[in-house]
């Protein structure tokens, strides 16, 4: 079944090293827990499902973190995509 966006696109606010998995987006708008979201682009793609996110800032159009169920596979850096998949 493939994958396609939803959402806003969504950058990292910070860097996240390979089996993190707290990361801080620069928003969290459209995002909550058990959602899947696509990580990097094309050949480097990695999916992870949103396990928690932090209640603070409670504007979701702020940057915050989110919680992974699982660590990442790669290293991401700042500004690497981030987008909701349904």
């Amino acid at each position: 079944m493939p994958l396609t966006a939803a959402g806003p696109a969504m950058q990292l606010a910070a860097d996240a090293p390979a089996g993190a998995t707290t990361l801080q987006l620069n928003q969290r708008t459209g995002l909550a827990p058990g959602e899947i979201v696509a990580f990097g682009l094309d050949r480097e793609r990695e999916y992870a499902v949103i396990d928690s996110m932090d209640p603070e800032p409670s504007d979701l159009a702020q940057p915050g973190s989110i919680t992974l169920r699982n660590g990442l596979n790669h290293s991401l850096t700042t500004g690497a995509s981030a987008q909701r998949v349904s």
